[in-house]
């Protein structure tokens, strides 16, 4: 009997004309236009959150693509006005490795201008026989040769020094 009353106090407290709602007053009030509101909050601030994202990536990228095109535009005359054919160079350095086995000899040179920095590094000679009386450790003079996108070693003295 309880029951039955506790049921007929609910349906009395409804206005005439209006429906009750089953969840009324329950954890699942927020159902309807209420969860579709909260839901809609989220796909708000998921799309605001790609946006934001789109635009500073979109940014990022057209400030690496101008520093990109400033490089490439450096570069460019270099590429452009560098001489075709065969080059020379005479360079200074100091004889580490001869390997006659090989054809080649070892060489710690300095900076050869509109080529390369200082480094120690194998030169081919032209002849063989330019390689003859050269020991390592002996500071030398010699000229190379560009043939054919190849460094050739043309010559090769020894110089007197400390």
């Amino acid at each position: 009997m309880d029951r039955g009353r506790a049921t007929a106090e609910r349906h009395r407290a409804v206005k005439p004309g209006k429906v009750r709602r089953a969840c009324a007053g329950s954890p699942c009030a927020l159902s309807g236009w209420r969860r579709a509101m909260r839901l809609y909050k989220v796909v708000i601030l998921v799309n605001l959150a790609l946006g934001v994202g789109f635009v500073f990536g979109s940014l990022w990228w057209s400030r690496e693509v101008g520093r990109l095109r400033r490089e490439v535009e450096l570069a460019r005359p270099i590429t452009l006005t560098r001489p075709t054919g065969e080059r020379r160079w005479s360079v200074r350095g100091i004889v580490r490795v001869v390997a006659p086995e090989i054809n080649r000899i070892f060489i710690d040179h300095e900076n050869i201008p509109g080529l390369m920095e200082a480094m120690t590094m194998a030169f081919e000679p032209a002849d063989p026989t330019l390689l003859n009386g050269v020991t390592p450790g002996d500071r030398v003079r010699f000229t190379l040769q560009e043939q054919a996108n190849r460094l050739i070693l043309i010559g090769i003295e020894t110089e007197a020094g400390p």
